[in-house]
């Protein structure tokens, strides 16, 4: 394929895993740059990019068409016996089965159990009589002796399927793959932010309107995100320093010490149940120290910044999947450790009174401006010339910037280059920047303010974006923490040192290319400033669930080095993209390059500890037309809002206030992957409505293409709740889940509908039957006979039929099961079983209220 979105792979049901993907010689990463449906074997490319520069795409699959990993077996028995010369009796009987590698099976792939058996006979006799008589015919003169052969042959197949399967059933959707993430933890992705812009009055940072001005950046405090390496935290390793193995205290930090997985995820089984630890993202916020690039005079005499609730950290990065809109993203995800865990002097918070104020995390989606060092020009240390001349390059106001354009971004190889060019985004080395008139200036400015160990601090880097290795012989004598040798490890001067020319004995560079003002890599300076934002308030008394995107928390204990139990909290936050605030001209999801994070409004250093981050995407889509229904009266208006996420097993078996259990006879499946017995994670798709009025509905659909005449009944499991902190709790029977099969969402389509019963908040068993059924009660339990489909649409052409019934085809017609009386069945158009290509699934307000 080359310019098509959608590649059909011409196989169906297609082995998880096995579909790679290639643009241009290189391989496409799955749910970001791509997604798989591996039912109908079609491939959707996510990176616009890709189709927009018409690269050629590549796909390579494993089809089960002709084979599959299915265990099958196929006997067969076969018998003759001969009674006489003249008479045999024979019989056959062979048995095919499948064994599938999973307990949950998709629908057109399901296993066989067929017997076939048979019998045969034949009878055979010379008869000269016969020969005899023939011969008497007119011109036939027949001499040898005649033959009669006669045979039967009876079989008969047995269909069936094979034993063992889930509610001996085949999955339409287990809603395992209902959401999927998108990873953004990986800390070499990100880099240092530019101001965060915005055209109102009212503008959290109105330097950033200014162009070659070092006011620019006088706000921007210092940031470091990182992952700790293993070797400080891991037992028993050479590498660690010796103060830091002995410090068992500080290797008990929750902010530094090792995260494993089965602290915040106890229900995930891990191969060979080895503790696996999570890589967590680090994001370390100094709101006193100045960050790379700000040269304010406002501080103390110690060298802090004065009001550092005002100031500002914060990091950038592109995004692979772009259009928001095609990929369906649907939220920012991530779990944090509770930020707030000491206090100033490292007490417990919990063992003490909280007087932490807190801040805001702000997140923004779309175009933000690469230009980290405001002045129009792009800046790229590769274009830095090695041989000092200096009309190569142009003079701003933060120092200097190559003249050449870029071609490609790569340090020169020529000896003693990189220590010329490696100088961060300002093009200036420590060196040139004392003599730079902008800081030489800031330095005489600085100088009248601190005192003279501060003074030396800003000698040593006057425009604080030197770098440094979070491991250092320096580091080692002046026996620093964990959190102090990773502060400066995101700067830029630097950070790309060349082995040669390491000081220790090891390579102490962070990365291995230059730093550009073109996190993109189009060759491009985005300047544009438009994007989507997001508020995330961060504060004691602010971390409450249902409250500031918080849909989950777990608490846990954890034993620590020092031998000590101490319990924390993680919180789940997911924040929807359509609910942000839209800054600048953007309009719509469809251009979303760019994201960036920042922290402000924080008086104190605060250490963020992210175990996941990650943009969601979802494979069932919010249904934006109305559907209320205007027959019974009701508002054609609404306000509605319908959050689309899944909750599982393995993040939400303790959530609060109804903790998720599996449904009854449901049990998680056995990785077949895995040479070890390791359960795989079960998962269910979540509808959270608010504001819903009386008559109006919010449903998800998913596109598709199934016959369903083969079999006899559809079956889904549904459970009810109230969000928690109602005035006024939904009654049972007040709400209603629908589901609605056909060929459009409008005019053509069955519908079956049935009343919900209301789940009380508690804590439920999920391993006993009477927690499972508390949760999923039977009345919720949707089980379609498919047959009443059909007959409520000849009852209805029945009654089209009739002069002055009102019944039309455009028309919904309803009734009731006449074996349930509470279900409705509704039906409008000319739907067929034979071609359903639209589900969906949505909940209807019945009641009188909102």
């Amino acid at each position: 394929a080359s310019n098509a979105n959608e590649i059909r792979l011409g196989a169906m049901n297609v082995p998880q895993g096995s579909v790679r993907v290639t643009a241009g010689g290189m391989t496409l990463v799955e749910n970001s740059d791509y997604t798989v449906d591996y039912t109908l074997g079609i491939v959707t490319i996510l990176n616009q990019s890709i189709i927009d520069a018409g690269t050629a795409i590549s796909v390579n699959l494993e089809s089960n068409t002709l084979y599959s990993m299915q265990r099958k077996t196929m006997m067969g028995l076969n018998f003759t016996y001969d009674f006489s010369q003249n008479f045999s009796f024979g019989g056959s009987i062979m048995h095919l089965s499948e064994k599938p590698l999973t307990s949950k099976v998709a629908m057109g792939d399901e296993p066989l159990s067929n017997t076939l058996w048979g019998v045969n006979a034949s009878w055979k006799k010379e008869s000269q009589w016969l020969t005899n008589m023939i011969d008497k015919l007119p011109f036939v003169n027949a001499t040898v002796p005649s033959s009669i052969n006669l045979g039967v042959e009876f079989a008969h197949l047995i269909p069936g399927h094979a034993k063992g399967l889930q509610q001996n059933a085949s999955y339409i959707d287990d809603f395992e793959s209902t959401q999927s993430g998108i990873d953004l933890r990986q800390p070499s992705y990100w880099m240092l932010a530019s101001t965060p812009y915005s055209p109102s009055a009212s503008a959290l940072f109105p330097e950033a309107s200014l162009s070659n001005d070092i006011n620019y950046g006088k706000n921007r405090a210092l940031l470091a995100w990182y992952h700790i390496d293993g070797l400080f935290t891991r037992r028993n390793s050479s590498l660690t320093p010796t103060h830091i193995k002995n410090d068992l205290n500080q290797l008990s930090n929750h902010y530094v010490r090792e995260v494993y997985e089965q602290e915040l995820f106890p229900n995930k089984e891990t191969p060979y149940q080895e503790s696996a630890s999570m890589n967590v993202l680090n994001l370390a916020y100094y709101p006193q120290e100045r960050g790379p690039y700000n040269l304010d005079t406002d501080m103390n005499s110690d060298g802090t910044l004065r009001n550092p609730e005002k100031r500002w950290g914060g990091m950038m990065r592109k995004l692979d999947t772009s259009d928001f809109e095609a990929a369906n993203i649907e939220y920012v995800s991530f779990w944090l450790l509770d930020p707030f865990i000491y206090t100033e002097d490292g007490t417990l918070i919990k063992n003490t009174t909280s007087t932490a104020r807190g801040g805001d995390l702000y997140i923004n989606l779309g175009e933000v401006s690469e230009d980290i060092l405001k002045d129009g020009k792009k800046f790229f240390e590769n274009g830095l010339p090695i041989d000092g001349d200096m009309t190569k390059t142009e003079e701003t106001v933060w120092g200097r910037v190559p003249r050449d354009r870029s071609v490609v971004y790569a340090f020169d190889n020529t000896s003693g280059a990189r220590r010329r060019q490696d100088v961060g985004l300002n093009g200036l080395s420590t060196e040139d920047e004392r003599t730079f008139s902008t800081y030489q200036k800031y330095l005489e400015r600085v100088q009248g303010i601190v005192n003279a160990e501060a003074y030396q601090k800003f000698y040593n880097d006057p425009a604080g974006d030197t770098y440094h290795y979070f491991r250092g012989s320096d580091y080692d004598r002046e026996e620093r923490s964990i959190l102090e040798r990773y502060k400066y490890y995101n700067n830029t001067e630097g950070n790309s040192t060349a082995s040669e020319d390491s000081p220790e004995r090891y390579d102490i560079s962070s990365k291995t290319v230059p730093d550009v003002e073109d996190i993109n890599q189009d060759n491009t300076l985005n300047e544009t400033e438009k994007y989507f934002q997001y508020r995330v308030r961060l504060a004691p008394t602010d971390l409450k669930v249902g409250q500031n995107y918080i849909t989950d928390k777990r608490t846990v204990s954890v034993r620590l080095r020092n031998g000590q139990t101490e319990e924390v909290t993680w919180y789940q936050f997911k924040v929807p993209v359509r609910s942000g605030e839209a800054v600048g001209s953007i309009k719509d999801f469809k251009s979303i390059r760019f994201m960036r994070m920042f922290l402000t409004g924080f008086e104190k250093p605060v250490v963020l500890r992210f175990a996941t981050l990650e943009l969601v995407r979802g494979e069932w889509r919010t249904y934006t037309d109305a559907l209320n229904n205007t027959q019974q009266g009701a508002s054609t208006t609404s306000s509605a809002t319908l959050d689309v996420s899944a909750v599982n097993i393995e993040e939400n078996g303790d959530r609060t206030p109804v903790n998720y259990v599996m449904p009854p006879g449901i049990s998680r499946v056995i990785d077949p992957g895995q040479p070890q017995l390791r359960q795989q994670n079960e998962q269910a798709m979540s509808l959270k409505l608010e504001k819903l009025a009386p008559g109006d509905a919010r449903a998800v659909y998913k596109n598709t293409g199934m016959d369903m005449r083969q079999y006899k009944r559809l079956q889904m499991f549904a459970h009810a709740e109230a969000l928690p902190d109602l005035s006024t709790d939904p009654q049972d029977g007040e709400l209603s889940v629908f589901i609605r099969l056909g060929s459009d969402y409008r005019s053509n389509y069955y519908e079956y509908e049935i009343p919900l019963t209301l789940t009380p908040h508690e804590e439920y068993n999920g391993s006993t039957a009477a927690g499972c059924l508390a949760v999923w009660p039977k009345s919720n339990n949707l089980d379609i006979d498919l047959s009443v489909l059909t007959n409520a649409k000849k009852a209805r052409n029945r009654l089209k039929n009739i002069s002055n019934s009102g019944v039309t085809y455009a028309k919904v017609y309803s009734e009731y099961d006449p074996d349930k009386p509470a279900n409705k069945i509704s039906v409008i158009g000319n739907p067929s079983l034979a071609e359903v290509k639209t589900l969906m699934i949505g909940v209807r307000n019945n009641s009188r209220t909102v």
